[in-house]
């Protein structure tokens, strides 16, 4: 493993982690921010309404698999795995985020 992985990794991890640290936190915010785009899903996807009803419990699950995720890239471990579902993570905020 290079240097720069060593570096790398950990501080990459480390912004998914505060992310996700900071989306647990603030649960109310995130939500409401969350949403909107809960709404649109279920409405073109009927078969995910479980997910969609209860946007703050959302909210927590995917601020969970941010933190979990990013540990798991930091220190290395299923680092392809964390970072696809980094990935999914991410898509789902930055949309969340640009309709808002």
């Amino acid at each position: 493993m290079s240097l720069i992985r060593k570096v790398a990794r950990p501080l990459l991890g480390a912004s998914f982690i505060a992310d996700g640290v900071d989306r647990l936190r603030n649960t109310e915010e995130a939500a409401a921010t969350l949403g909107p785009t809960l709404e649109e899903i279920g409405a073109l996807v009927p078969q995910a309404e479980p997910l969609t009803s209860n946007p703050q419990r959302t909210t927590q699950v995917l601020g969970g698999v941010e933190v979990a995720a990013g540990l798991a890239l930091a220190v290395g471990k299923f680092p392809r795995l964390a970072a696809l579902t980094l990935c999914g993570v991410h898509k789902l905020n930055s949309y969340a985020e640009y309709r808002s």
